[in-house]
């Protein structure tokens, strides 16, 4: 998965998954597993409480603030993960839609 805006790598295609709230609700995150490894890598966390956004680490280091997704709680316990706006990433050279 790579960065719209700069094409830096932001995970591994096997660092990613897909989450399925509900039947029409899924979303793009990182395993929980491999999320320090990748924020540590290439997201920085900024906002607080429910307005916590993902941004670009690449991005941020070269003054462009390219904000990639959010961080959201998914799991019934409430952890939260970052989820990636379809059109902001790259997924194996496609950008992806909405629809898709």
């Amino acid at each position: 998965m790579d960065c719209s805006t700069c094409g830096v790598e932001l995970a591994e295609l096997e660092e990613i998954m897909f989450f399925c709230k509900e039947e029409k609700d899924v979303h793009m995150t990182i395993k929980p597993e491999d999320i320090s490894v990748v924020k540590k890598r290439s997201l920085v966390y900024q906002g607080e409480g429910k307005n916590i956004k993902v941004f670009c680490k690449p991005c941020l280091d070269t003054g462009q603030e390219t904000n990639i997704g959010k961080y959201l709680p998914f799991a019934p316990a409430g952890q939260s993960f970052p989820a990636f706006g379809t059109e902001k990433v790259v997924v194996l050279k496609t950008r992806l839609t909405k629809k898709d």
